[in-house]
């Protein structure tokens, strides 16, 4: 491997922005997706039309001072530019003034929604804002959409919305005229509606294109949170807004842009929320403080801190601290999809035979024929190590190895044409600690000709195989978290992407003779969680102990921006039988190298499960599709983390007021009564707390599609004896 010089980061807001920015851009885009757009966000001297000097927005108007530092890096037209489609940006955007709509836009919207409502937010893909799901009456339940990807439209002549960065805001009169223009005979064409609202842009490439299929997962979504039939009672009380994300290939390969979409995403629900209500005439508002507002965000990334540093994770919270003992702000997440995926493993550095340093080490597999880029990130525990006590070194699956690399936050090195090794640092807010991490960044295996790129010479070809990732501390023994990013394709609805993974031989992926517990046991063959409960049996078998599984462990797979405390991460079950789906990531435990590796200021476990998949024979569950009248079916925790943002716009649809509901010790009460009511066949689940968390809820009511469509004569009842064949 190539001898290592260390080369600065230098503004570049992340490891993975500047992996894409520098190394992936050129070679693994098609040639359109190359002229990536650069945001900028002037200073307020420079506004144009504004007055130099001019004082910047109330605080209340703009983005929160943190939050703007934070995300400044990526408005960096001279290093950065972002994966949008061309003719999204904004280039007159100032990150200091007000970036809300004009007074008589929010008079307009305070005027159409109660004082008394609660605001369902969400942040997704593909959300069918004109779906008759989301309708009341003839008109929409959306009070905002802001389709982050679509054309801004300023410099074409059209209506650019000076005060948003990039895409374009349609507001509940801009979606009922476009429902309006085009409909006929009361029919609404949502073919030529979405076209319109830029929810579906045929002739851009790299547009939105998620509407087009049968099923899109952020119409999935909103629904099994919002839907209602459109003559529903009480739809006034329950309005959306939305933010539609760019389409995942904007994302990057392992989410390099997903916490500043999302980071934006949910700052605009919550400034549109507050502007709103702030337009409702004080005698309207029934002494109430403000809206409470629930927003959904079914995404996440896999490696990451894990404790409450990322980026996303402090934007939320400085959202957060501006509700605080006012009404509620809550955000659900799903605890993600990775329990199976051998992406998480817990090392600890040991002695070794004779030698002062101590080691450890773990094989990342990578694949052949993948056509995505592979990272893994490695993360220490709080330590007071110096960076010259703590080394990396990777051997290639032909034996060849690089040199013991010494920890250097802010740089990067290239170990090869195809690889290359950051170094980072973060220091908690709250404790001070520190903890060092390594992301380690491979180009793809494989290139697919034919594409619209061009593609890597050979020699940048990550070599397929089993690596090997060696960590040396030199002050004793050292607790370690490895993680393998989420992976994503960058061609649009591409395919070819095939995830790396950890391995051992004592990793074991099915169940065996050795999985029982009392007088209950688990068939063989099945798949291995890290807890599950037998059939027959009362007690809970721990099956990927460390000391005999290894250290590739499913617990700790929660998604990474699921991680801030004040976050409710939900994960899934099955309905039939109560039990947790395999999927569903594990919270971490204290079976690990040592009990402190788990000692961070993040969650260590999800909040609450909720129904994920109806049965082991029907998978997922059924929502809307993307066509109004159409029903699709999707699986995974993303559909449970909606159930629970349903569940918790109920109750405070009941108790606007009750700053309670929503918050850990709520669901905790609440659980408690679901699993208390006998309503699980396989009784109180809460025992392996990470892997069920605090325990199990029922969905609500209302979000049932299952309605009997015959009332009358024998199918009245078809559980009824009398009416059966």
């Amino acid at each position: 491997m190539a001898e290592q010089s260390w080369m600065p980061i230098g503004p570049f807001p992340t490891a993975y922005v500047h992996w894409h920015q520098t190394r992936e851009r050129g070679v693994l885009f098609p040639q359109e997706a190359r002229r990536f757009v650069p945001l900028t966000a002037r200073p307020r001297d420079t506004g144009p039309n504004d007055g130099a000097g001019e004082p910047p927005a109330p605080p209340g108007q703009r983005l929160p001072p943190g939050a703007a530092e934070t995300l400044e890096a990526y408005f960096d037209e001279g290093t950065l530019e972002i994966p949008l489609p061309e003719g999204s940006e904004n280039d007159a955007f100032e990150i200091d003034r007000s970036w809300l709509p004009d007074q008589a836009t929010l008079d307009a919207l305070a005027a159409a929604v109660s004082p008394e409502a609660v605001i369902t937010g969400i942040v997704d893909t593909g959300i069918a804002i004109g779906n008759a799901r989301f309708q009341a009456g003839a008109g929409t339940r959306v009070l905002a959409s802001w389709q982050q990807g679509a054309a801004w439209s300023g410099a074409g002549g059209g209506t650019g919305q000076s005060y948003l960065p990039f895409g374009q805001e349609l507001y509940k009169h801009d979606i009922e005229r476009l429902m309006r223009d085009h409909s006929r005979n009361g029919r609404l064409d949502e073919e030529a509606f979405n076209r319109a609202a830029r929810i579906s842009e045929p002739m851009r490439p790299l547009g939105q294109h998620d509407v087009e299929f049968a099923v899109s997962h952020g119409t999935h979504v909103l629904d099994l949170a919002a839907g209602a039939e459109r003559d529903a009672d009480d739809l006034y009380r329950r309005p959306i807004l939305a933010v539609n994300m760019p389409a995942r290939h904007s994302h990057g390969t392992a989410g390099n842009y997903l916490e500043f979409f999302a980071s934006l995403g949910v700052l605009r629900i919550v400034a549109l929320a507050d502007a709103i209500w702030f337009s409702i005439p004080e005698e309207r508002r029934n002494g109430l403080a403000q809206f409470p507002v629930v927003i959904n965000l079914s995404f996440g990334m896999q490696a990451g801190p894990k404790d409450g540093t990322m980026d996303f994770e402090r934007i939320v919270r400085a959202a957060l601290e501006r509700r605080r003992g006012n009404s509620p702000i809550r955000v659900v997440m799903p605890v993600g999809n990775d329990n199976l995926a051998r992406c998480g493993a817990r090392l600890r550095t040991e002695p070794g035979a004779g030698a002062e340093a101590c080691e450890t080490s773990v094989l990342w597999r990578i694949l052949p024929q993948d056509v995505s880029s592979n990272f893994v990130e490695l993360w220490t525990e709080p330590t007071d190590l110096e960076p010259d006590d703590l080394f990396v070194q990777l051997h290639a699956p032909d034996g060849r190895a690089s040199g013991w690399i010494p920890a250097n936050p802010g740089f990067y090195t290239e170990l090869s044409p195809a690889l290359r090794l950051y170094s980072g640092r973060t220091v908690n807010d709250t404790t001070g600690e520190v903890r060092y991490q390594f992301v380690i960044a491979s180009m793809p295996s494989h290139f697919a000709p034919g594409t619209g790129v061009s593609g890597p010479p050979p020699e940048q070809l990550m070599p397929a195989g089993a690596w090997r990732l060696r960590v040396r501390t030199n002050l004793g023994p050292l607790d370690i978290l490895a993680h393998i990013q989420s992976d994503q394709s960058t061609l649009p609805q591409g395919a070819g992407r095939l995830r790396s993974y950890f391995d051992h031989p004592a990793y074991r992926a099915f169940t065996d003779a050795t999985d029982r517990a009392g007088d209950g046991c688990l068939p063989s063959g099945q798949l291995r969680d890290s807890y599950t409960r037998p059939y027959g049996g009362s007690t809970d078998i721990h099956q990927e102990p460390w000391a005999s599984d290894g250290p590739i462990q499913r617990k700790g797979t929660l998604n990474a921006i699921a991680s801030l405390r004040e976050a409710v991460a939900v994960g899934g079950y099955r309905r039939t039988d109560g039990r947790p789906a395999v999927y569903s990531s594990s919270g971490f435990a204290a079976d690990a190298p040592s009990p402190d590796i788990l000692l961070l200021e993040g969650r260590d476990l999800l909040t609450v499960l909720m129904p994920a998949d109806d049965s082991p024979a029907h998978p997922g569950l059924l929502a809307s599709g993307t066509r109004s009248g159409a029903t699709g079916l999707l699986r995974g925790t993303s559909m449970a983390a909606a159930l629970a943002t349903r569940e918790v716009v109920e109750a405070l649809l009941d108790a606007p007021a009750d700053v309670h509901i929503g918050t850990q010790s709520w669901f905790l009460d609440r659980i408690a009564e679901d699993e208390a009511s006998g309503a699980f066949p396989t009784g109180d689940d809460r025992a392996a707390a990470p892997k069920r968390g605090q325990g199990r809820m029922r969905p609500p009511e209302s979000a049932e599609r299952a309605a009997p469509r015959l009332e009358l004569g024998r199918f009245a009842n078809p559980a009824a004896p009398e009416n059966g064949p």
